[in-house]
């Protein structure tokens, strides 16, 4: 269910993030982005939902979907898919786009590569990560 993927970034919230976004690959190859409303919009707590920028919907705490995205079947199942195994998604996203799924630094370090986020944000959301250095390029004489 679509409300698996709203506790996984609430639970960075409950970590301290303040205001938790993630960046995932939409089904139609976009971004599909993911942040939770504040407390003045119309719906607090709510997993705001977003492909490429435009609204298609929003995961409202109790697990009702709301707008475009309620009858969406690729992009509910995108979100399942991201809420089972919340870490490869990551992983792809950062294979393919060189940034951090979380908080969208470039990624440098080969471990933040491997896994498509850096250390800080695996602490916020309770992935794992192994810092491997930065490559260098050797000279040749």
């Amino acid at each position: 269910a679509p409300g698996a993927v709203a506790s996984f970034i609430n639970a960075a919230r409950n970590r301290g993030l303040k205001f938790p976004k993630v960046r995932f690959l939409a089904p139609s190859g976009g971004e599909l982005r993911l942040h939770v409303a504040g407390v003045m919009s119309k719906a607090p707590g709510a997993v705001q939902v977003l492909v490429d920028r435009a609204w298609v919907g929003r995961v409202n705490p109790d697990g009702e979907v709301i707008g475009r995205l309620a009858t969406d079947r690729a992009l509910i199942d995108t979100l399942e898919r991201i809420a089972a195994d919340p870490a490869e998604a990551a992983r792809a996203y950062g294979a393919l786009m060189g940034r951090c799924s979380f908080c969208n630094l470039q990624l440098t370090d080969a471990g933040s590569v491997a896994v498509g986020y850096g250390p800080v944000c695996a602490r916020a959301f309770g992935l794992p990560h192994v810092p491997k250095g930065t490559p260098v390029v050797a000279m040749v004489a």
